[in-house]
């Protein structure tokens, strides 16, 4: 009986320190840029107001501080674009702040087509899936009547 403990006891410490092993050589991977990190932190959800605009009216895109610490630089900027199928307007530069708050102001075209659009944001982590077939992203319904 007393041998088995001791069997179990050793496996147990051996299996502690493979797991503590593994977890440091992915630690190290991740360092050195071997292994991407995981994202540990993304930007709150968006606010868009009103859902419900006509061409020539403005719309306001904003986002809350995140939760958590964002990894952005100083004067980090997302890109925000107003699309119809199709139609897309030129890209808005606008800066985020440290904690990830923004807000946008955007204009819809006197000639953007009426009907379902989107108001889309690059430039946050949600960029950052390189799967391809990821169906992750930034944006928020408009419908423009």
């Amino acid at each position: 009986m007393r041998r088995r403990g001791l069997v179990t006891a050793a496996a147990t410490v051996l299996t502690a320190a493979a797991a503590l092993g593994t977890v440091a050589l992915v630690a190290q991977a991740q360092s050195t840029g071997i292994i991407p990190p995981p994202i540990a932190c993304l930007p709150a959800p968006l606010h868009l107001q009103p859902g419900v605009a006509h061409p020539g009216d403005e719309v306001v895109l904003s986002s809350d501080a995140a939760a958590c610490r964002l990894p952005y630089p100083p004067a980090h900027t997302y890109e925000v674009v107003l699309q119809h199928r199709e139609v897309r307007t030129p890209p808005q530069r606008v800066e985020v702040a440290a904690d990830g708050r923004f807000q946008a102001h955007i204009i819809v075209p006197s000639t953007f087509p009426l009907g379902d659009a989107v108001v889309s944001v690059t430039g946050s982590p949600y960029d950052d899936f390189e799967d391809g077939a990821s169906c992750a992203g930034y944006w928020k319904p408009l419908v423009v009547e």
